[in-house]
């Protein structure tokens, strides 16, 4: 299913028609526009749906901005499950030579985003940020590589 998102943040259809047109045969809701929205449309959703229909926790976030998703990371934080933890796989294009040292940044800057995105829920010593796996995908131009970041955000009692 997809739904547009407008310049405003707002959605083409009502919360209200969105949730009813949601069923166990919808596997993917795609919201085409801006993700600054992301994290409140999906707020919006999750406080209609309550006690309406079955939240599936989100448990990866898929940050296809090029050339860099830095400007998604807070809302990712915002959206992953708290209680379960998960992914947020950052698309960034990187000088080849630098791409341990992007890392090493994406690694503490989620870390920060998602110690800070737990409130007062858990120590922030338990909200972990680890990076499991870079993937060169293809040179963007010479000596600039398009990976992917595939980020671990864990929470307390959740073992990799």
């Amino acid at each position: 299913m997809v739904v547009g998102v407008r310049d405003d943040g707002g959605l083409d259809v009502t919360v209200e028609e969105l949730v009813e047109r949601l069923s166990d045969e919808v596997r993917v809701v795609i919201f085409h526009g801006d993700n600054r929205f992301a994290a409140g449309i999906l707020d919006e959703i999750k406080r209609f749906m309550d006690g309406q229909k079955t939240w599936n926790n989100i448990r990866h976030v898929n940050l296809g901005l090029l050339p860099s998703s830095s400007s998604a990371w807070e809302n990712a934080c915002n959206m992953v499950d708290k209680r379960f933890g998960g992914w947020v796989h950052v698309h960034e294009n990187v000088d080849v030579q630098d791409i341990d040292k992007k890392r090493d940044e994406i690694v503490v800057e989620l870390g920060k985003l998602w110690r800070d995105s737990q409130g007062d829920r858990i120590p922030v010593e338990h909200a972990v940020a680890e990076c499991r796996h870079v993937e060169e995908v293809k040179t963007y131009a010479p000596g600039v590589m398009h990976c992917v970041f595939d980020i671990e955000l864990l929470s307390p009692g959740i073992e990799s």
